[in-house]
């Protein structure tokens, strides 16, 4: 996409001659919307990527840990101390990717609903999380952990 004075088209972004298809200024203001609405939703989806790998993760090493005590048990206190380093470790990184990404929905979700408003979108998905956090005492555990 590419602007030049007041001539708005279309056309590959890399170096040479390139075709371009003329477009109207309406046009390029809803494709650049598109693009950040895109944009927007791929943040979403790359932050819980982030927690589910992270929770991914920690399962991996919790049934690694009890398949190894399972067949031969140690109970050394450095493997011990390594091991209760290792499971807080993963639960502060699903527990801190899970604050990013309900800390940046809000934002992420006004850019994919534009017309809604700022205002009310942050306050709809605050009420949503609110509501679960009053209902669920896990939801409130897992706050207060991660603090």
């Amino acid at each position: 996409m590419m602007l030049s004075q007041d001539k708005y088209c279309l056309t590959v972004n890399v170096l040479g001659r390139n075709p371009e298809i003329e477009i109207s200024k309406e046009k390029f203001e809803d494709i650049k919307q598109c693009i950040a609405t895109l944009s927007a939703a791929l943040a979403v989806e790359e932050k819980y990527e982030l927690i589910t790998c992270n929770y991914l993760e920690y399962e991996q090493d919790l049934l690694s840990c009890a398949l190894a005590h399972q067949l031969r048990f140690s109970a050394d206190y450095i493997d011990m101390f390594d091991e209760i380093t290792k499971f807080n470790r993963r639960i502060t990184n699903i527990l801190t990717s899970t604050r990013m990404y309900m800390d940046h929905m809000p934002r992420h979700l006004s850019k994919c609903l534009p017309a809604e408003g700022s205002a009310e979108v942050k306050s709809f998905f605050e009420g949503l999380t609110h509501g679960e956090y009053d209902a669920y005492f896990e939801y409130a555990f897992l706050e207060a952990l991660r603090n």
